[in-house]
């Protein structure tokens, strides 16, 4: 077949046609050149130079927002070198240049948001989405930056309470069953780190610290570095630490409800606890947040050293990987100073070796059973588990007063069991390492 020919006419009509729209496609071509690339396609850029960002880990995770800001944890070099004249260590010194040279450079769009830098040396910065990619350059070039992780969110899973009366004490299944002395545990520091503890006659508090006001900065997509100034945070017995949610008042109630005849018992009763909330009353919290109380625990633990801490921690996220993030590393290092950790395990039915920070190989993770000590179905399972403990229909502390009683399920209700006991055995051993604690309760659970 051949190509059918226009008549010259008719070419010369289309020519003079394309003369007279050319300007506008050109004008148009341009447009499309100068456009500027919205904050998705700048994320989605980012993951084609995620090979020359050697230093940023889990680069996915940035485009899982279109929020205001993108919030990231940037960790510095840690090596001490010599102390300077005005007792400045190096890395202090490093962590300072490289907050201020980019709050400098990208002024406005770069926000510093909190010190993370006792049990890792970091900082948390938030940035906005337009300009990520050339901050994340900067800090890739940076010699003082070692790492760069985004600052995930993380979830409680409370659940639904169930109404299990007022009148009398009533002493939970699960706690009848770990058969442990009923004292308290006063010799030893036990952190519940959580929604919050509402104190009341069932449950007595040491203190209570309230971190959660810098996650409910970010979910406002306000970044306000002020009540990191004021250093709000660490005041003790903060009514704001205040739980709206019951998880915190419902684990608390488990580890130390009082033996004093009314609403539940404990496993370790009467012994006061440190509240730290983190959670908001969203039910979730992000890394950072999390990071300010662990750094205030860590920092305890070496101001104290002679004194057993225990951390309580019932909450998490599938990141789907196995691989430590920041929030994992900080665990293992302040389990290195010699705290204890117990960690719920998570209510997916899912293998924990990709929850965070149920992973942690030092830490002892804890799933849940029934009271006929099968694996509850909800239960995060798998080699990563150290101890399995009751954790359906418990029964403990209502956070609305402290003469209801309200039932649970969760890994979260199994936790505070453990947590318990490895108080009452530092109790009793107060030099143990947290890998002995582990054996010791290995051996001895019921």
């Amino acid at each position: 077949m051949h190509a059918t020919r226009l008549p010259r006419p008719w070419i010369a009509l289309c020519v003079l046609f394309a003369l007279f729209l050319s300007p506008s496609l050109l004008q148009g071509c341009d447009a499309l050149i100068d456009a500027e690339p919205s904050p998705s396609q700048q994320r989605l850029a980012l993951l084609g130079d995620s090979g020359t960002l050697t230093k940023l880990s889990f680069a996915n995770e940035l485009l899982a927002t279109d929020a205001e800001w993108v919030y990231l944890i940037v960790g510095v070099n840690e090596d001490q070198g010599d102390l300077e004249a005005s007792g400045v260590t190096r890395r202090k010194l490093n962590s300072y240049d490289v907050t201020r040279r980019i709050l400098t450079k990208y002024d406005g769009d770069a926000v510093f948001r909190l010190d993370l830098g006792y049990t890792l040396q970091a900082v948390s910065l938030a940035i906005r989405p337009s300009a990520l990619r050339d901050v994340l350059r900067d800090l890739e070039s940076d010699p003082d930056v070692a790492w760069i992780e985004p600052d995930r969110l993380l979830a409680g899973d409370p659940g639904a309470f169930s109404n299990m009366g007022s009148l009398g004490q009533q002493v939970s299944w699960g706690v009848a069953r770990m058969n442990a002395p009923r004292r308290d545990a006063s010799k030893v520091d036990i952190f519940v780190v959580d929604s919050g503890i509402n104190a009341s006659t069932e449950i007595a508090l040491a203190s209570s610290t309230d971190f959660s006001m810098y996650y409910l900065a970010r979910v406002a997509d306000v970044v306000n570095p002020i009540t990191s100034l004021l250093g709000l945070a660490s005041t003790t017995n903060n009514l704001l630490a205040a739980d709206v949610l019951g998880h915190g008042t419902h684990i608390a109630g488990t580890i130390a409800a009082r033996d004093n005849m009314m609403g539940v018992r404990g496993v370790a009763p009467g012994t006061a606890l440190h509240n730290m909330r983190v959670l908001g009353p969203d039910g979730q919290t992000d890394m950072s947040t999390v990071l300010k109380a662990i750094d205030e625990i860590t920092a305890r633990k070496q101001a104290n050293p002679g004194r057993p801490m225990v951390v309580n921690l019932s909450f998490g996220a599938d990141f789907g990987s196995s691989a430590y993030n920041v929030l994992d590393r900080a665990i293992q290092r302040s389990i290195e100073a010699g705290v204890v950790y117990v960690i719920a395990a998570g209510n997916d039915g899912i293998d924990v070796a990709t929850v965070t920070p149920a992973h942690v190989a030092e830490a002892i993770t804890v799933g849940a059973y029934d009271q006929k000590r099968r694996p509850a179905d909800f239960s995060n399972h798998g080699a990563g588990i150290d101890l399995m403990a009751p954790g359906v229909d418990i029964v403990s502390v209502s956070h609305l007063a402290s003469w209801k009683r309200v039932g649970g399920s969760g890994t979260s209700y199994a936790a505070p069991h453990v947590t318990a006991l490895a108080a009452h055995y530092l109790s009793q051993h107060p030099s143990a390492s947290p890998a002995e604690v582990l054996e010791a309760l290995r051996a001895s659970m019921p």
